[in-house]
């Protein structure tokens, strides 16, 4: 079963029902759940990344104050991470511990770790400025009305 879970939601009302042979349907108890979930927050502790550098954040679960008055909030969390867009990072952000492990009104902490691409360096343009020279070397013998001629030379019918 998959619930759809509103924010604010303090019950969940579960039941059920079964027939056996196309018989009679025989329905359950109704039983009355407690809601409890936990709230995300981050912090960043490296509020000016340099280009190369790693981001630092810190992220705490803590039950809600809702899921207090019934024990709170008792499990295990995962975080993880779906994209990286390689432009931004190096490597596939982590989370240190990898588990974040709740238990009752308690909070628990990780920390994210964001490698980010440092800058490509600029060495220079690939467009060269300044003069380019550029030379002809004569023909041992030029062909009449050739490139010999439209300069002006003369040629030697030797």
């Amino acid at each position: 079963m998959t619930a759809d879970i509103s924010a604010g939601l303090q019950h969940m009302s579960v039941s059920g029902a079964a027939s056996a042979n196309n018989g009679a349907l025989y329905s359950g108890p109704q039983q009355i759940e407690n809601v409890v979930d936990f709230n995300v927050a981050a912090s960043n502790q490296t509020p000016t990344v340099t280009a190369g550098d790693v981001a630092t954040i810190q992220v705490s679960f803590c039950p809600t104050p809702a899921s207090l008055q019934y024990g709170g909030y008792s499990g295990t969390i995962t975080p993880t991470q779906t994209t990286s867009p390689s432009i931004v990072t190096a490597t596939a952000p982590t989370f240190t511990p990898t588990t974040v492990a709740l238990n009752g009104s308690q909070c628990g902490n990780t920390t994210l770790k964001v490698a980010t691409v440092a800058r490509p360096v600029n060495t220079g343009s690939l467009i060269r400025r300044g003069s380019v020279l550029c030379g002809l070397a004569p023909r041992s013998r030029p062909e009449p009305g050739g490139l010999g001629s439209a300069l002006g030379a003369n040629a030697d019918a030797g």
